[in-house]
């Protein structure tokens, strides 16, 4: 009896063990990132990274931040891009933020502060492990003064000038040994300025106990702690031979730090003037991710596609990352090459063979078939050249605009009501009018539109979804007014159309026949009569006795509940707009276009 025990409780023991480590090696094993210090910018990237990834990957994949002391808000921190390499080279760390611009420099001089041991460079790393993942955002060269100072360019410091040395770990110290030797202000064995090593706060000491003249930050644009100097004490001082520099660092960019940057308003920082034109020159270098060459292809993978396909989530919370894109290890000073597992994902939609050669093998077919080839050859051009418009996704934000517009109105008409104000009912009543009309007119051409496919299904259906808004909030109103209304808009769009300033339909579109959306209203303006305005409405119409007039004391709720949905129906245009820009169907340039758009009409939304 007890040997048979003893049996049972031996495989219920090994039975446990088997599950729990079934168990344990199914548990995903997180990534480690190495991000600098804690509070910034690239510190707090990999803390979102933290959040967001376990939740987009279902679990699949986790990162913890590592480094080798603990911050004051107790997550471990680096001491900047210099430590983060080494724990890379190590893999002591699987990925990584970098400071691009520090990766190639050589030759750097050493750096004496007046108060303690000199700094010396470290050698020129060999970066055996690392690989390319992404480019984060742009750090920028920043140099500060207090407003009281002579110091006009990075020349100035020669004047017996005391600077701040940066942190003797990270990489702004070396891309300050940088720019002092380009400008010849500490070259070996000679050092023009002098350099206090500070131990307490830098705003203090620059601001208000004066032992410095200058500290020179290479940060993001309105970072924090820089915000404050500039508030409080400073200004910027322009990088004047940025240009130049670039042609010794391919990691360096000549850049702007346009007006208002860190504080906008009648007394912006930086301000205009004679010498920067509302603009001051500097350099920029990209913050990069990296990766360990071993680091698990599948997980670099997961990490890549999350960053692109979830973008708008990471801008929302760091808008920062509104500058994340693709490495090219082909414009790469050093040649890093991309990790295999983010090439992947690049790579998602890579052309087949077929596809890389089709003109290749259309030339072949041509000479059997000189009329066929050329049609095919045509039809691939344009139907790119219509991709690469981001007209579409501009007329639907202007679409939510007016249906904006035209919502608030209904609400102020049933207010006005109240007050019997005859001038202020008619006035609500045409804006009504008039927006409703434009966005008719836009659901017509979307429909002429998706007949000769020259736009998405999604964005037929966008402009669909807009008009039915729009109608529902006018047969809110009380019967006879949303029918007066409801009668007019047709005839409104009508005159809309008689109005527009037709320009010569180009040559090749009357030969090759092909147009865009927006063009429809040079070609087609013989379907936007008042019958084929009317049968688009119509469809949307509800007969008046399935509707429900607003009270007025519903309104503040009603308003609140629409402006909300327009606001989703924006994030879904912008979310459409950057898969389009990533999948290539559209232009980096017509894609800014429709970005400015977006923003303005974004921040519009009351």
């Amino acid at each position: 009896m007890k040997r048979r025990v003893l049996r049972v409780g031996g495989f219920g023991i090994g039975l446990i063990i088997i599950l729990g480590l079934g168990w344990y090696l199914n548990q995903p094993r997180c990534l480690r990132i190495a991000a600098g210090r804690e509070g910034g910018d690239a510190h707090n990237f990999a803390l979102l990274m933290r959040t967001f990834l376990p939740i987009y990957s279902d679990n699949k994949v986790c990162v913890t931040v590592v480094g080798s002391s603990v911050g004051a808000k107790g997550e471990k921190e680096t001491d900047g891009t210099q430590e983060n390499l080494d724990m890379l080279e190590k893999k002591q760390a699987d990925i990584v933020a970098a400071q691009a611009d520090i990766l190639i420099m050589r030759n750097l001089p050493s750096l004496a502060p007046v108060n303690s041991p000199a700094w010396t460079p470290s050698p020129q790393r060999q970066l055996t492990q690392a690989q390319l993942v992404s480019e984060l955002f742009p750090d920028m060269y920043q140099l500060v003064v207090r407003n009281d100072s002579d110091i006009k360019s990075v020349s100035d410091l020669a004047k017996n000038k005391r600077v701040a040395m940066p942190p003797r770990e990270g990489g702004q110290i070396e891309s300050f040994a940088f720019l002092m030797q380009y400008y010849g202000l500490i070259i070996e064995g000679q050092q023009l300025v002098q350099l206090v090593e500070l131990k307490n706060n830098i705003k203090n000491a620059l601001c208000n106990q004066k032992e410095i003249d200058a500290v020179f930050y290479v940060r993001a644009v309105d970072n924090d702690n820089i915000r404050q100097i500039l508030t409080e004490c400073g200004r910027l001082v322009p990088i004047d031979q940025a240009a130049a520099m670039t042609l010794k660092n391919p990691y360096l960019k000549e850049a702007e730090i346009p007006e208002g940057a860190y504080r906008g308003g009648s007394n912006p920082i930086p301000s205009s003037s004679a010498d920067n034109k509302q603009k001051l020159t500097t350099v920029s270098t990209p913050r990069l991710l990296l990766a360990h060459k071993d680091a698990n292809q599948e997980k670099i993978r997961i990490v890549t596609k999350i960053l692109y396909d979830y973008r708008q989530e990471f801008i929302k919370a760091m808008p920062l990352l509104a500058n994340m894109s693709p490495p090219d290890n082909m414009k790469s000073g050093i040649g890093l090459p991309i990790h295999p597992g983010a090439q992947a994902y690049y790579d998602r939609e890579k052309p087949s063979w077929l596809e890389r050669y089709s003109e290749s093998l259309g030339f072949i077919i041509t000479l059997a078939s000189i009329g066929l080839s050329g049609f095919l050859w045509v039809t691939q051009r344009f139907e790119q050249i219509r991709k690469n418009k981001a007209d579409d996704y501009i007329r639907e934000v202007n679409s939510l605009m007016d249906a904006e517009d035209c919502i608030q109105a209904v609400v102020e008409y049933l207010d006005a009501e109240q007050s019997n104000n005859t001038q202020q009912l008619k006035n609500f009543k045409d804006l009504i009018i008039d927006k409703a009309a434009k966005i008719l007119i836009e659901k017509r051409i979307a429909e002429l539109a998706s007949q000769k496919n020259l736009i998405s299904n999604e964005s037929l259906i966008s402009f669909g979804k807009t008009l039915r808004k729009v109608i529902n909030g006018i047969e809110k109103l009380p019967v006879n007014v949303s029918g007066e209304i409801l009668n007019d808009i047709p005839h409104k769009a009508t005159v809309i159309v008689d109005n527009w300033q037709i320009e010569p339909t180009d040559i090749w579109q009357k030969i090759l026949r092909v147009t865009s959306a927006d063009e429809l209203r040079k070609t087609e303006k013989n379907k936007f009569n008042q019958k084929d305005l009317d049968e688009v409405l119509q469809k949307c119409i509800t007969t008046a006795n399935k509707r429900q007039v607003l009270q007025l004391s519903d309104s503040t709720k009603f308003l609140q509940s629409e402006i909300l949905e327009i606001r989703r129906d924006m994030n879904a245009i912008f979310k459409r707009a950057v898969n389009a820009l990533i999948e290539e169907r559209i232009s980096q340039e017509s894609f800014q276009s429709f970005r400015v758009i977006w923003q303005v009409a974004a921040d519009g939304i009351k």
